[in-house]
């Protein structure tokens, strides 16, 4: 079993001789949320200096723009080595329904793998069962699955469809090596990002859907 640590704003600038104090202690990769993004941009900096795999993840506020968000967070991180973009569900200021909130998760995914990266899914059982229950179409994306638990282990879960996470964040609020963090647990050796490869734009995106709905309507039609 694997350790990676996520930060974010509330762990304030690291550097990179703190990085690499943190891979010594066994870490070997590093989530950065993004938030503030300049200082999301430094930290992940940090971390790639200190030999560690890179990934980062996006808050989504569910009652404000997907689009406009996932593309400036993503804009923020080209070029950086990031190799994977979790898009974490758990925002409950809003009033959606399962589908509209399912809608928004697609965007966010649709638009991370378009700009050439991997991506997953953040969550917990709490929040998945109570805004998207019966939601399955996702299962076919990793789970970062939030269980504070303490144990270094991917338990089994039962909601979305998934069944093991991929990643298990079973600590929270903590400091590992001195930087304040959460503490996850993950299987398989580290892999370096790929080379990027930008995909279709927004426009295109936007279009295809449109195309797809135009041919549904003449279908129904007759």
């Amino acid at each position: 079993m694997n350790t990676a640590i996520d930060i974010s704003q509330y762990s304030g600038e690291v550097t990179q001789t703190q990085m690499q104090a943190v891979r010594q202690a066994g870490c070997s990769r590093v989530v950065v949320a993004l938030n503030n993004l300049p200082l999301a941009q430094r930290q992940l900096k940090a971390a790639s200096s200190a030999g560690m795999e890179v990934e980062a993840y996006i808050y989504l506020y569910f009652a404000q723009s997907v689009q406009a968000r996932v593309s400036a967070c993503l804009a923020a991180i080209d070029g950086l080595g990031v190799r994977r973009v979790w898009v974490d569900c758990e925002d409950e200021r809003h009033t959606l329904n399962a589908q509209s909130l399912a809608q928004r998760v697609r965007l966010a995914r649709d638009a991370a793998v378009a700009g050439g990266y991997e991506t997953g899914i953040y969550t917990a059982a709490w929040w998945w069962n109570k805004w998207m229950p019966g939601v399955t179409e996702f299962s076919t994306l990793p789970l970062w699955d939030a269980f504070w638990d303490k144990d270094d282990d991917l338990d089994p879960v039962k909601y979305g469809g998934w069944k093991v996470p991929a990643m298990s964040q079973h600590t929270n609020d903590t400091t590992f090596a001195g930087v304040w963090c959460d503490i996850n647990s993950y299987e398989g050796g580290v892999s370096m990002p790929p080379p990027h490869q930008p995909g279709p734009t927004w426009s295109e995106l936007l279009a295809h859907a449109q195309a797809d709905i135009d041919t549904a309507r003449r279908i129904i039609a007759g």
